[in-house]
C-alpha cells in the first residue's frame, strides 16, 4: 500500500545561459551597465542615478552555478475501501544550497539566503498533495498545493516593504462519475466519464510582490482568474 522515495540531486553548471528580464537587468546594473541606460541627474538632484530610459534583454552566461535539493515523494493505496480504492500522494522539493557567480571576478551569490536576482521565482521549497477516492462508477478528490516563502534582492526590498514574497496555499477538489452505465448501447467495454473540477477551491489571492514584470503587483502561481470550474469527458474503448 505505500511507495517512498527520497533522492538527492546536485547540479553543477558552467557558462549557464541566463535571459535578463527588465528586473533583473535593474538588479545586475553593477555586472552589466550598458545594459540600463539613465538620463543625466539635473543640478541638485538628490538620487544618486538617472531615470532609467531604456533596458536591453537578452541572454547572458553566467560564470557558474551550484544547487543541491531534496525531492520526497510518498504515496499510499487502499484498493478495498468501501467498495473502491483510496489513494493518497505527497510531492516535496527543497532546496539546501543554490549558489551563484555571474562574472569569473565578482562573488559567490547564495541564492537562497541574499539573493541577487538572477534566480528568479526560486523557491526554498514547494510541495504538493492530494487524496481521492474512486470505483468504477464515481469518485471525488482534492488536491493542495504549498508554494514557501521567496527571498527577495536587496533593491527590490524597498517597493515590496518586506524582504520576502508570502507563501501561498491552494487547494482544487473534484468528482466524477461513469456515465457509460446510463447509455447501455456503448457497451461494457466502453466508458464515458465526465468529472466536474474546481481549481482554487477557496478562491485564495496570490501573494503581494510589487515587482511582478506583468505589473499586476502579485506573485502569480496559478490561474490570475482565481477561482476556476470545469467540466471534461473521457471516452474509453
Amino acid at each position: 500500500r505505500f511507495r517512498t522515495s527520497l533522492d538527492y540531486v546536485t547540479t553543477e553548471k558552467d557558462n549557464e545561459q541566463l535571459f535578463l528580464t527588465a528586473q533583473t537587468a535593474v538588479d545586475l546594473e553593477s555586472q552589466w551597465p550598458a545594459r540600463v541606460v539613465r538620463a543625466p541627474l539635473d543640478p541638485g538632484d538628490p538620487h544618486s542615478a538617472g531615470s532609467i530610459t531604456s533596458i536591453t534583454n537578452g541572454v547572458v552566461n553566467v560564470s557558474w552555478r551550484r544547487s543541491e535539493n531534496w525531492n520526497l515523494t510518498v504515496d499510499y493505496a487502499w484498493t478495498g475501501c468501501l467498495g473502491g480504492t483510496l489513494e493518497l500522494y505527497g510531492r516535496w522539493i527543497g532546496y539546501q544550497r543554490y549558489e551563484r557567480q555571474v562574472l569569473p571576478t565578482t562573488a559567490v551569490v547564495d541564492e537562497l539566503r541574499a539573493p541577487d536576482g538572477t534566480a528568479t521565482g526560486l523557491l526554498r521549497e514547494r510541495a504538493s498533495f492530494g487524496a481521492d477516492w474512486s470505483n468504477r462508477r464515481f469518485g471525488f478528490g482534492m488536491d493542495g498545493h504549498y508554494f514557501g516563502p521567496r527571498i527577495l534582492p536587496v533593491v527590490e526590498r524597498p517597493t515590496q516593504g518586506s524582504d520576502h514574497v508570502s507563501p501561498y496555499w491552494q487547494f482544487d477538489a473534484y468528482v466524477q462519475c461513469e456515465l457509460g452505465r446510463l447509455l447501455p448501447w456503448i457497451g461494457d467495454k466502453r466508458g464515458l466519464r465526465a468529472q466536474v473540477r474546481v481549481d482554487n477551491l477557496f478562491n485564495s489571492g496570490f501573494p503581494r510582490y510589487a515587482n511582478d514584470p506583468s505589473g499586476a503587483g502579485v506573485q502569480c502561481y496559478g490561474d490570475w482568474r482565481g477561482r476556476v470550474y470545469s467540466l471534461s469527458l473521457t471516452a474509453t474503448f
